[in-house]
Protein backbone atom coordinates (compact mmCIF):
# COMPACT_ATOMS: atom_id res chain seq x y z
CA UNK A 1 0.00 0.00 0.00
CA UNK A 2 1.29 3.41 -0.96
CA UNK A 3 1.16 5.92 1.83
CA UNK A 4 0.78 9.57 1.02
CA UNK A 5 2.85 11.90 3.16
CA UNK A 6 1.22 15.17 4.05
CA UNK A 7 3.24 18.20 5.03
CA UNK A 8 1.84 20.99 7.08
CA UNK A 9 2.34 24.36 5.54
CA UNK A 10 2.74 27.44 7.65
CA UNK A 11 -0.20 29.80 7.46
CA UNK A 12 0.42 32.83 5.28
CA UNK A 13 -0.11 35.06 8.33
CA UNK A 14 2.99 33.57 10.03
CA UNK A 15 5.18 34.73 7.18
CA UNK A 16 3.65 38.19 7.29
CA UNK A 17 4.26 38.45 11.04
CA UNK A 18 7.89 37.36 10.62
CA UNK A 19 8.37 39.94 7.89
CA UNK A 20 6.80 42.65 10.04
CA UNK A 21 9.04 41.81 13.02
CA UNK A 22 12.14 41.73 10.83
CA UNK A 23 11.31 45.10 9.27
CA UNK A 24 10.52 46.62 12.66
CA UNK A 25 13.88 45.40 13.98
CA UNK A 26 15.71 46.78 10.95
CA UNK A 27 13.92 50.12 11.32
CA UNK A 28 14.91 50.39 14.99
CA UNK A 29 18.44 49.05 14.74
CA UNK A 30 19.68 50.99 11.71
CA UNK A 31 18.44 54.46 12.64
CA UNK A 32 19.50 57.01 15.27
CA UNK A 33 17.62 57.11 18.57
CA UNK A 34 16.78 60.58 19.82
CA UNK A 35 16.36 60.12 23.57
CA UNK A 36 13.39 62.02 24.97
CA UNK A 37 13.85 60.79 28.54
CA UNK A 38 15.51 58.14 30.72
CA UNK A 39 13.59 56.59 33.61
CA UNK A 40 14.55 54.33 36.48
CA UNK A 41 12.81 50.96 36.73
CA UNK A 42 12.27 48.71 39.74
CA UNK A 43 15.04 46.40 38.43
CA UNK A 44 18.55 47.38 39.60
CA UNK A 45 20.71 48.69 36.77
CA UNK A 46 17.95 48.72 34.15
CA UNK A 47 16.66 52.00 32.73
CA UNK A 48 13.72 52.71 30.48
CA UNK A 49 14.49 55.03 27.57
CA UNK A 50 11.90 56.77 25.42
CA UNK A 51 13.35 57.33 21.95
CA UNK A 52 12.13 59.13 18.87
CA UNK A 53 13.03 56.91 15.91
CA UNK A 54 12.17 58.85 12.76
CA UNK A 55 8.50 59.74 13.38
CA UNK A 56 7.68 57.21 16.11
CA UNK A 57 8.31 57.13 19.86
CA UNK A 58 9.48 53.72 21.07
CA UNK A 59 10.33 52.41 24.52
CA UNK A 60 13.49 50.40 25.09
CA UNK A 61 15.38 49.18 28.14
CA UNK A 62 19.10 49.64 28.74
CA UNK A 63 21.14 47.58 31.19
CA UNK A 64 23.83 49.76 32.79
CA UNK A 65 26.68 48.03 34.68
CA UNK A 66 28.46 49.32 37.77
CA UNK A 67 31.89 50.41 36.50
CA UNK A 68 34.80 51.27 38.78
CA UNK A 69 38.59 51.18 38.75
CA UNK A 70 41.01 49.75 41.32
CA UNK A 71 44.69 50.72 41.34
CA UNK A 72 46.79 47.94 42.92
CA UNK A 73 50.37 48.62 44.01
CA UNK A 74 51.39 45.04 43.16
CA UNK A 75 49.93 42.48 40.77
CA UNK A 76 46.32 41.49 41.35
CA UNK A 77 47.24 37.76 41.58
CA UNK A 78 49.46 38.27 44.63
CA UNK A 79 46.88 40.52 46.23
CA UNK A 80 44.07 38.01 45.67
CA UNK A 81 46.03 35.14 47.21
CA UNK A 82 46.71 37.12 50.39
CA UNK A 83 43.07 38.20 50.70
CA UNK A 84 41.89 34.60 50.34
CA UNK A 85 43.97 33.56 53.32
CA UNK A 86 42.51 36.29 55.52
CA UNK A 87 38.81 36.47 54.67
CA UNK A 88 35.83 34.22 54.03
CA UNK A 89 33.79 35.24 50.99
CA UNK A 90 30.33 34.64 49.59
CA UNK A 91 29.74 31.72 47.24
CA UNK A 92 30.43 32.67 43.63
CA UNK A 93 32.13 35.94 44.52
CA UNK A 94 35.61 34.98 43.25
CA UNK A 95 34.32 33.73 39.90
CA UNK A 96 32.13 36.79 39.38
CA UNK A 97 34.91 39.26 40.11
CA UNK A 98 37.49 37.48 37.94
CA UNK A 99 35.07 37.38 34.98
CA UNK A 100 34.28 41.09 35.12
CA UNK A 101 37.77 42.59 35.50
CA UNK A 102 40.45 43.56 33.00
CA UNK A 103 43.66 45.54 33.14
CA UNK A 104 43.46 49.00 31.54
CA UNK A 105 45.49 52.16 31.01
CA UNK A 106 43.89 55.38 32.24
CA UNK A 107 45.01 58.80 33.44
CA UNK A 108 44.14 58.99 37.13
CA UNK A 109 43.00 62.19 38.88
CA UNK A 110 45.42 64.35 40.87
CA UNK A 111 48.32 62.96 38.80
CA UNK A 112 48.24 59.66 40.74
CA UNK A 113 50.47 56.95 39.31
CA UNK A 114 48.73 53.95 37.73
CA UNK A 115 50.51 50.83 39.00
CA UNK A 116 48.27 47.85 38.21
CA UNK A 117 44.98 49.47 37.21
CA UNK A 118 41.94 47.23 36.70
CA UNK A 119 38.48 48.05 35.43
CA UNK A 120 35.52 46.20 36.95
CA UNK A 121 32.14 45.95 35.21
CA UNK A 122 29.49 44.23 37.32
CA UNK A 123 25.78 43.78 36.93
CA UNK A 124 24.15 46.06 39.47
CA UNK A 125 22.49 43.00 41.03
CA UNK A 126 25.90 41.40 41.62
CA UNK A 127 27.30 44.66 42.94
CA UNK A 128 24.53 44.89 45.53
CA UNK A 129 24.72 41.18 46.44
CA UNK A 130 28.50 41.21 46.92
CA UNK A 131 28.84 44.74 48.26
CA UNK A 132 30.18 43.63 51.66
CA UNK A 133 32.78 41.34 50.04
CA UNK A 134 33.85 44.08 47.64
CA UNK A 135 34.32 46.63 50.41
CA UNK A 136 36.31 44.09 52.44
CA UNK A 137 38.63 43.52 49.47
CA UNK A 138 39.04 47.24 48.87
CA UNK A 139 40.32 47.76 52.42
CA UNK A 140 43.51 45.93 51.39
CA UNK A 141 46.59 48.18 51.99
CA UNK A 142 47.93 46.96 48.63
CA UNK A 143 45.32 49.18 46.93
CA UNK A 144 46.42 52.74 46.11
CA UNK A 145 42.91 53.96 45.28
CA UNK A 146 39.41 53.18 44.02
CA UNK A 147 37.85 55.39 41.35
CA UNK A 148 34.30 56.05 40.07
CA UNK A 149 32.61 53.50 42.31
CA UNK A 150 30.04 56.04 43.50
CA UNK A 151 29.18 57.43 40.06
CA UNK A 152 25.35 57.16 39.81
CA UNK A 153 24.21 54.85 37.03
CA UNK A 154 21.89 57.46 35.51
CA UNK A 155 24.79 59.94 35.34
CA UNK A 156 26.98 57.37 33.59
CA UNK A 157 24.16 56.66 31.15
CA UNK A 158 23.76 60.35 30.30
CA UNK A 159 27.50 60.91 30.09
CA UNK A 160 28.11 57.94 27.78
CA UNK A 161 25.06 57.94 25.50
CA UNK A 162 23.92 61.55 25.76
CA UNK A 163 20.71 62.53 23.95
CA UNK A 164 21.32 60.69 20.65
CA UNK A 165 22.63 57.15 20.30
CA UNK A 166 22.43 54.16 18.00
CA UNK A 167 23.02 50.43 18.06
CA UNK A 168 26.56 49.45 17.08
CA UNK A 169 26.65 47.67 13.72
CA UNK A 170 28.14 44.50 15.19
CA UNK A 171 25.07 44.19 17.43
CA UNK A 172 22.33 44.52 14.78
CA UNK A 173 19.57 42.05 15.51
CA UNK A 174 17.06 40.33 13.29
CA UNK A 175 14.20 40.02 15.77
CA UNK A 176 12.39 42.02 18.41
CA UNK A 177 11.82 39.31 20.98
CA UNK A 178 13.52 41.46 23.61
CA UNK A 179 13.75 45.23 23.91
CA UNK A 180 16.57 45.02 26.47
CA UNK A 181 19.93 46.34 25.26
CA UNK A 182 23.30 46.09 26.94
CA UNK A 183 25.07 49.36 27.71
CA UNK A 184 28.06 48.38 25.54
CA UNK A 185 25.87 47.64 22.51
CA UNK A 186 25.05 51.34 22.09
CA UNK A 187 27.17 54.30 21.03
CA UNK A 188 26.78 58.07 21.27
CA UNK A 189 26.12 60.14 18.14
CA UNK A 190 27.21 63.76 18.05
CA UNK A 191 24.91 66.60 17.06
CA UNK A 192 27.03 67.10 13.95
CA UNK A 193 25.93 63.63 12.76
CA UNK A 194 22.26 63.82 13.72
CA UNK A 195 19.92 66.67 14.65
CA UNK A 196 18.00 66.41 17.91
CA UNK A 197 14.22 66.85 18.32
CA UNK A 198 13.61 69.39 15.60
CA UNK A 199 10.52 71.64 15.96
CA UNK A 200 7.38 69.85 14.83
CA UNK A 201 8.55 66.33 15.71
CA UNK A 202 6.76 66.00 19.07
CA UNK A 203 3.73 67.51 20.73
CA UNK A 204 3.99 68.62 24.35
CA UNK A 205 1.10 68.10 26.75
CA UNK A 206 1.40 69.94 30.06
CA UNK A 207 0.25 68.33 33.31
CA UNK A 208 0.05 70.41 36.49
CA UNK A 209 -0.67 68.87 39.90
CA UNK A 210 -0.68 70.52 43.31
CA UNK A 211 -1.93 68.93 46.52
CA UNK A 212 -2.04 70.88 49.78
CA UNK A 213 -4.11 70.97 52.99
CA UNK A 214 -6.50 68.27 51.80
CA UNK A 215 -7.16 70.10 48.53
CA UNK A 216 -6.08 69.08 45.05
CA UNK A 217 -5.84 70.88 41.71
CA UNK A 218 -5.03 69.10 38.44
CA UNK A 219 -4.85 70.65 34.97
CA UNK A 220 -4.04 68.95 31.67
CA UNK A 221 -3.32 71.31 28.75
CA UNK A 222 -3.50 69.92 25.20
CA UNK A 223 -2.30 72.74 22.92
CA UNK A 224 -2.89 70.95 19.60
CA UNK A 225 -6.67 70.99 19.98
CA UNK A 226 -6.89 73.87 22.50
CA UNK A 227 -8.48 71.78 25.24
CA UNK A 228 -7.85 71.98 28.97
CA UNK A 229 -9.11 69.48 31.54
CA UNK A 230 -9.25 70.71 35.13
CA UNK A 231 -10.02 68.70 38.24
CA UNK A 232 -10.56 70.15 41.70
CA UNK A 233 -10.86 68.38 45.05
CA UNK A 234 -12.70 70.50 47.61
CA UNK A 235 -14.89 70.09 50.68
CA UNK A 236 -17.92 71.28 48.68
CA UNK A 237 -18.90 70.41 45.13
CA UNK A 238 -19.09 73.98 43.88
CA UNK A 239 -17.28 75.41 40.87
CA UNK A 240 -15.89 78.81 41.89
CA UNK A 241 -13.47 79.12 38.99
CA UNK A 242 -13.18 82.54 37.30
CA UNK A 243 -13.54 83.00 33.53
CA UNK A 244 -10.53 80.91 32.53
CA UNK A 245 -10.32 82.08 28.92
CA UNK A 246 -10.23 85.69 30.11
CA UNK A 247 -7.59 84.79 32.70
CA UNK A 248 -5.50 83.02 30.05
CA UNK A 249 -5.80 85.98 27.68
CA UNK A 250 -4.65 88.43 30.39
CA UNK A 251 -1.62 86.27 31.21
CA UNK A 252 -0.68 86.05 27.53
CA UNK A 253 -0.92 89.84 27.17
CA UNK A 254 1.41 90.34 30.14
CA UNK A 255 4.00 88.11 28.53
CA UNK A 256 3.62 89.75 25.12
CA UNK A 257 4.40 93.08 26.75
CA UNK A 258 7.59 91.53 28.13
CA UNK A 259 8.64 90.63 24.58
CA UNK A 260 7.93 86.89 24.63
CA UNK A 261 7.46 85.35 21.17
CA UNK A 262 3.81 84.87 20.15
CA UNK A 263 4.58 81.32 18.97
CA UNK A 264 5.43 80.36 22.57
CA UNK A 265 2.07 81.50 23.97
CA UNK A 266 -1.39 79.84 23.87
CA UNK A 267 -3.13 82.87 22.36
CA UNK A 268 -6.06 80.93 20.85
CA UNK A 269 -9.28 80.50 22.78
CA UNK A 270 -9.34 77.24 24.73
CA UNK A 271 -12.12 74.89 25.72
CA UNK A 272 -11.99 74.36 29.49
CA UNK A 273 -13.65 71.31 31.08
CA UNK A 274 -13.79 71.88 34.84
CA UNK A 275 -15.05 69.32 37.33
CA UNK A 276 -15.12 69.80 41.11
CA UNK A 277 -15.33 66.67 43.26
CA UNK A 278 -15.35 65.76 46.95
CA UNK A 279 -13.86 62.28 46.44
CA UNK A 280 -10.16 62.21 45.57
CA UNK A 281 -10.46 58.79 43.93
CA UNK A 282 -12.94 60.19 41.41
CA UNK A 283 -10.48 62.95 40.48
CA UNK A 284 -7.61 60.52 39.89
CA UNK A 285 -9.84 58.07 38.02
CA UNK A 286 -11.05 60.78 35.64
CA UNK A 287 -7.54 61.97 34.76
CA UNK A 288 -6.19 58.45 34.50
CA UNK A 289 -8.78 57.78 31.81
CA UNK A 290 -8.14 61.10 30.01
CA UNK A 291 -4.38 60.47 29.88
CA UNK A 292 -4.86 56.87 28.74
CA UNK A 293 -7.12 58.03 25.89
CA UNK A 294 -4.49 60.46 24.59
CA UNK A 295 -2.59 57.62 22.93
CA UNK A 296 -5.71 56.20 21.27
CA UNK A 297 -6.60 59.64 19.91
CA UNK A 298 -3.00 60.12 18.77
CA UNK A 299 -3.04 56.84 16.83
CA UNK A 300 -6.50 57.46 15.35
CA UNK A 301 -5.68 60.95 14.07
CA UNK A 302 -2.03 60.16 13.20
CA UNK A 303 -0.94 63.25 15.06
CA UNK A 304 2.56 63.92 16.39
CA UNK A 305 3.96 61.63 19.13
CA UNK A 306 3.27 62.85 22.66
CA UNK A 307 5.46 63.65 25.61
CA UNK A 308 4.25 64.98 28.97
CA UNK A 309 5.77 68.00 30.69
CA UNK A 310 4.89 67.54 34.36
CA UNK A 311 4.91 70.09 37.17
CA UNK A 312 3.84 68.39 40.38
CA UNK A 313 4.49 68.62 44.11
CA UNK A 314 3.76 64.87 44.29
CA UNK A 315 6.75 62.77 43.12
CA UNK A 316 6.11 61.39 39.64
CA UNK A 317 7.27 57.95 40.80
CA UNK A 318 4.40 57.92 43.32
CA UNK A 319 1.93 59.23 40.75
CA UNK A 320 2.58 56.54 38.15
CA UNK A 321 2.80 53.72 40.70
CA UNK A 322 -0.68 54.33 42.08
CA UNK A 323 -2.78 57.42 41.29
CA UNK A 324 -1.98 57.87 37.57
CA UNK A 325 -0.71 54.55 36.24
CA UNK A 326 -1.38 55.73 32.67
CA UNK A 327 1.70 57.98 32.95
CA UNK A 328 3.78 54.84 32.37
CA UNK A 329 2.72 54.89 28.71
CA UNK A 330 4.39 58.20 27.85
CA UNK A 331 7.80 59.85 27.92
CA UNK A 332 7.94 62.45 30.67
CA UNK A 333 9.92 65.63 31.27
CA UNK A 334 9.85 66.87 34.87
CA UNK A 335 9.65 70.64 35.39
CA UNK A 336 11.54 71.66 38.53
CA UNK A 337 9.31 74.59 39.49
CA UNK A 338 8.11 74.92 43.09
CA UNK A 339 4.83 76.59 44.02
CA UNK A 340 4.44 78.89 46.98
CA UNK A 341 3.64 77.22 50.34
CA UNK A 342 0.03 77.31 51.63
CA UNK A 343 -1.20 77.94 48.10
CA UNK A 344 -4.76 76.80 48.89
CA UNK A 345 -5.15 78.32 52.35
CA UNK A 346 -7.84 80.92 51.62
CA UNK A 347 -11.56 80.23 51.41
CA UNK A 348 -11.66 81.46 47.81
CA UNK A 349 -8.60 79.41 46.80
CA UNK A 350 -10.28 78.22 43.59
CA UNK A 351 -10.37 81.80 42.31
CA UNK A 352 -6.73 82.49 43.15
Amino acid sequence: NNQQLSTKQKPATDGKIDTYIRRAAEHLHTRPWQIVSYELTDQPGIFKAWCLVEHEVVQIKIKVPRIFYVNYRTSIENSAEEQLKQTQRSTGYERTMSNCSKRVNRLLPRCSQAYHLYEYRLDENNFQDYYTDIMTDLSNPNIEGVYEMNVPLDFRLLLTLGCICSLRKEHYRTNMLSNLYQFDELELLSLSEQSYLQPGTLQCIYLYIHQDNGKLFIALFIPNNCRVFIGVLDSIRENQMPNLNKLLKNECEKRLQRGIDTNLLPINEHQFEVKVDMDVQNVWKRFNKIIANLREHDMATRSLPIYLAIQSNIPVVDLQSSMLSSLNDYPKVILSIKDKPNLYKGLDWQRT
